[in-house]
């Protein structure tokens, strides 16, 4: 229950080492960073693609690719808040990382994977 009442931690975290959040704390390290942005991407790449495809072809269309498998249709896919269009919009991060995240929301039950 100290965890969630202000003030009653000390600044480097209640535990001595075992606690990678902790630890990073201490060392004046970020131990979390905010990835709603990103998180918005996949997910409206995913409703853009009418969620008929895989995690693979959303990575495709957020990371810029020319590939036969992204239709005419797929590359206007826009953002669902801003409106911007999806392709290419998040080349700065590779497939991996895209995969990743699109992990994560499956988990947090925000995507789900079809057999």
């Amino acid at each position: 229950v100290n965890f969630f009442t202000e003030g009653a931690l000390p600044p480097q975290g209640p535990c001595r080492g075992g606690c990678d959040a902790c630890d990073r704390r201490s060392a004046g390290e970020v131990s979390a960073r905010d990835i709603g942005d990103e998180a918005r991407l996949m997910l409206s790449a995913v409703a853009g693609l009418h969620n008929k495809y895989g995690m693979s072809r959303a990575v495709q269309l957020l990371r810029g690719s020319r590939s036969k498998e992204l239709a005419p249709w797929m590359l206007e896919a826009t953002h669902l808040v801003t409106g911007a269009k999806l392709h290419g919009s998040g080349s700065s991060r590779s497939d991996g990382w895209w995969k990743g995240l699109g992990g994560l929301l499956a988990a947090e039950g925000l995507l789900q994977y079809h057999s």
